[in-house]
């Protein structure tokens, strides 16, 4: 399922992926991928578990961008086709526990079409968040 942003709301996509850590079977969890252009360089995905319980990670637009055809990131998120998988993303979460989450890759080629419009609305306000600043430095030199 798929929210559109108005002004300020989200674009949300909810999908399902295959959430496996080190030593366990792999289930299956409800996710959402969020794109709010305040915060425009950013995607969150948050993970929904039993008891409402959520947890959430916040990272570059980029990767998953470019994680649909190739592997990319470094750190805590990275995104990567799974080789030998027909349309299946894995986005690795916080290397240092090695939490692994497999989505369709349809899941997330839907989400960067309903957000990738409203990144030119996010840059020029940062553009002109930006403008002000260097104004407010140069008045004050």
């Amino acid at each position: 399922m798929a929210t559109h942003s108005t002004e300020d709301a989200p674009v949300t996509v909810r999908t399902v992926g295959m959430l496996e850590l080190p030593g366990t079977a792999g289930v299956m969890v409800a996710a959402d991928l969020v794109y709010r252009v305040r915060d425009c360089f950013a995607v969150t995905m948050v993970l929904r578990g039993p008891d409402d319980v959520e947890v959430g990670w916040t990272f570059a637009w980029d990767l998953l961008e470019r994680g649909l055809s190739a592997a990319t990131g470094e750190g805590e998120v990275r995104v990567a086709p799974v080789p030998g998988s027909e349309g299946i993303v894995e986005v690795v979460l916080a290397s240092s526990f090695g939490a692994r989450m497999a989505f369709p890759t349809r899941d997330i080629a839907a989400f960067l079409h309903l957000a990738r419009p409203l990144l030119a609305r996010g840059l020029s306000g940062v553009s002109a968040d930006l403008d002000r600043e260097l104004a407010a430095i140069m008045e004050n030199r």
